[in-house]
This record gives structure tokens, sequence and C-alpha cells, in this order.
């Protein structure tokens, strides 16, 4: 599992390191232009003209340092800037270059600097890092579409310029062949839409303690990686059905049926001791003539009892009249999926209402729906509309799409597993029903939900795009 960090977060430790091992930061941005060093080594020849396009700030700072690097090497290295250098450590390394005979060009001021941008091999983009916030002015905007439209290798320091580290949107930024990322993951690395401008990622430990790091978690955006995260619920030898928990499901109507099946075949294959399937008769008929494991209760006033619930899938807006009811009058963890997202998009006081802890896996689609936004709006700004909703309902709130967003009110996770190969119907209802599982087993919302997600994501990494919903499902373990 890898830690993504905030940019507060980040800059705190910073500080940190700087007071308990009186570090300099002049020191860390030496680091940091070492490490830049030694990935662009691995690019360039000794003919290779390298551009550093440099801000004013500390990011700007990194790109002087290992301009200075590769000038004492006897490099052909010249720099782009946007605005004089202006902190501390960025003036004293700009300095430095200017005594090894370097050249620089303002963008705004002299006319060669597109030329020097246009004519390098590489470029080494250090306009902005982790404290950019809003958007390029006209400026950099314009640096940055010579940039993207150069033929130059470009290389990232940190974060592509234009992207907002902490949130991952995007206007305008820089496209990077490769990100040399330093400490840690930023949200912009792992996350769309400022996912697809970063190209391969490279992390650099620039030598801040991973005992400082470790103080950050509570801070932390957790990535879930290549591994299970050590939350999969273990299996006693002695143990009865009881022990692995009941998933009540209120899922399927009559014209729907399939989502409701892929929904308890995937529980069933995720280890769920018992599950009970709630419907209208029409809808039980069929979905039993298909299904032999569950337990089928036809709706009635009564809620079914169980350990966890999933609600919604494939059940259309036949139970609309009695969603809120049941919503309103369960007392364990449910997931709410689909139709059941549908219900609440136009009656979300019910989230306020309900006493359950709750779990909402929509679409982009349907989360615009919830929130009254475009889809793009939505998808512009995936980890704080994320956050924000599961704050302000108190739920856990997984935003589908590629790097699926899974945030609580308190903790945030991206999932990295996935593939094309799940964008296909019935997708939603395998992880619903996944997810559910790992409730009535007993792990805590935010945990079922993160690791339903990898274990979904992982089936499709494991399969072909031509694979069926029901072929994805048998691969399960």
């Amino acid at each position: 599992m890898a830690s993504l960090i905030f940019s507060d977060s980040l800059k705190n430790a910073e500080i940190e390191f700087f007071n308990e091992y009186n570090a300099s930061s002049r020191v860390l941005m030496e680091n940091a232009s070492n490490a830049l060093f030694s990935v662009l080594f691995e690019y360039i020849r000794e003919d290779s003209k390298i551009c550093f396009v440099c801000g004013s700030g500390n990011n700007g700072g990194d790109g002087y340092a290992c301009a200075c690097l590769l000038s004492e090497l006897g490099y052909d290295v010249l720099v782009v800037c946007n605005k004089p250098a202006k902190t501390e450590d960025c003036l004293y390394f700009y300095n430095k270059y200017l005594s090894l005979g370097g050249a620089v060009f303002d963008f705004s001021q002299d006319d060669n600097a597109i030329d020097a941008i246009l004519d390098s091999d590489v470029v080494v983009d250090c306009l902005y890092g982790i404290g950019f916030k809003g958007a390029l002015n006209e400026i950099d905007n314009s640096i940055v579409n010579v940039i993207n439209d150069s033929d130059s290798f470009v290389i990232s320091c940190d974060v592509p310029s234009g992207t907002v580290a902490d949130t991952a949107c995007v206007e305008n930024a820089v496209c990077a062949d490769i990100t040399v990322v330093f400490t840690a993951l930023k949200a912009s690395n792992v996350s769309y839409p400022a996912l697809e401008y970063n190209g391969i990622i490279v992390l650099k430990d620039i030598g801040i303690p991973k005992e400082i790091l470790d103080k950050l978690d509570a801070d932390d955006i957790i990535v879930v990686s290549n591994e299970n995260n050590n939350i999969v619920p273990l299996r006693a030898d002695n143990s009865h059905k009881g022990t692995f928990g009941t998933l009540v499901m209120y899922c399927g109507s009559e014209n729907m049926i399939g989502a409701a099946v892929f929904s308890a075949k995937a529980a069933i294959r995720c280890g769920v001791g018992l599950i009970k399937i709630c419907s209208k008769r029409e809808a039980l008929n069929k979905i039993q003539s298909i299904l032999g494991d569950p337990v089928f209760c036809e709706i009635s006033d009564n809620v079914e009892k169980g350990n966890a619930y999933v609600i919604g899938c494939g059940v259309s807006r036949s139970m609309d009249d009695i969603l809120e009811n049941i919503l309103c009058s369960i007392d364990k963890p449910v997931v709410i999926d689909a139709d059941g997202i549908n219900f609440i998009s136009n009656h979300i006081d019910v989230l306020k209402n309900m006493t359950a802890k709750k779990i909402l896996t929509p679409h982009p689609a349907e989360m615009a729906r919830l929130l009254g936004l475009s889809i793009s709006e939505v998808n512009s700004n995936r980890i704080s509309i994320a956050r924000k909703f599961s704050q302000d309902y108190d739920c856990v709130l997984v935003l589908k799409g590629n790097r699926t967003i899974i945030a609580s009110p308190d903790r945030l996770a991206v999932n990295m597993s996935g593939s094309h190969s799940l964008a296909k119907g019935g997708s939603g209802d395998m992880l619903a029903g996944m997810i559910g599982a790992y409730l009535a087993l007993g792990l805590d919302p935010f945990d079922a939900a993160r690791l339903g997600c990898f274990q979904h994501g992982k089936l499709g990494e494991m399969s072909s795009f031509q694979d069926s919903i029901s072929e994805m499902i048998e691969k399960i373990q």
C-alpha cells in the first residue's frame, strides 16, 4: 500500500525534518535535483539540447539546481523562465547557474524563448509544484502550449505544471512523458483528470525520514495498489453460515433480473454465509429459475433481518414507494446502488434520516444527478466532490470510474486496479454484491468498499473485454 500525501501535510513533514534533523531546505532542494538528474540522465545523450522551464518558486529552484549539475558536466543546457527567481533557495541556484555561464530567457520578454523550447531534445518542466492552485495565467498558458506543441521529450518535476496536486483538477497543463515525483504520490499523480498529463510516474526519495512521514497517516490518501491491504477477513475452521454473515439484497424487478443475479453471484463468491433476495413475486419467480443458493423473500412491510444490505440493483422504479421505509428502518450497513441512488437523488433527505452506516456507489452520471451538476463537472473534480459528499451525508462514497475514489468523512482512497474489461452492463452490480459481502463478513464500510473496489478491479485485469460478467464472477477468489 502506497501513501499519497496532501501538499499541506508534506510541507509540515518538511518543516519537521528541518527542525528535528537540523537540515536546511537547500539540502532538500539539492536532493530533489539529484533525483531529477538520475531520471533525466537516462534520457539524454552527450549532444542533447536540454531546456529547463523554471518558475520563481521552489519547483523552479529544483530546475535551476539540476541545470547546474548538467552544466558542470558539460551538457548543452539553457533555462526559460516565466518570472525572476523569488524564493531564497530558488534565487541561490539561479545565481549559481548564472555563475556557470548559463543562459536564461524570460518568456515574456525574450523572443528566443519559444525557439529555445522548440529546438530542445528534452524539456524539463519546473514551472509549478504542489503549491499551485487555480488556473494558469496568460503567460504560463502560452508556455505550456509551446511545450505541448514541441517534439521534445518532456519530464515534469513532482507534478505536471497546471495540475492541482491535492484535487487532480486541471484546465491546461504540461503533457509529460515522465513525471518524477518526490517523497510520496500526490492526488494529481494518480487520479483523473490530471492523471493523463503525468505519463510514466517515477517516485523518488529525497531524504525525508520515514518516521516523520508515518506521523502523517491521518492526513494521507491511501492508494489501493497491488495488494489486499491486509483486510481480507480470515475464515476460522470452526464456523458455520452465521459466522460469515447474512446479506439481504433488495434487488431485481420483472424486467431487470440480471442485476440481482450478478450481484448475488458475486456476493456468494466473496464468501458471505447466507443471501436473502427480496423483490416482488414476478421478479423472484425468474431469479429462482437461475439461482439456487439464496433464500427468496417477497417484499412486505417487514424489513428482512441481516448483517448487511444491498439495495437498488435492477429494482427499476418499482420500489420507489417502499424504499424510504426500508432505508430508514434498517440499522445495519447498507450498499445503495443503481436505482437506489436514483431514488435518493429525488429524496436526498432520506440519507440524513438514515441511522444505518451507508455506502453509495454512483457512476459519474448518477453522481451528477445526486448533486444537480453536469457529468463534466463531476469528472473534473472527482476527489473534492467525493470527499465533500461523504462529509455532508456521513457516508462512504464510491465514485466509480477509472481510478475509483472511495471517500469517507475522515479517509480517502484511490483505487489503482482495473481495466476496460469492466466497461459493460452488470459490472456495477457485481461490485455492489462484492462490497455487500464484505460488509456482511464484518468489515467496516470504508474497508469493505476499498477491498471490493480493489478485487473488482483485479477481476477486470484478469479478464478479456470479451468475457461476460458471469465469466468474471467465476474468477473471484
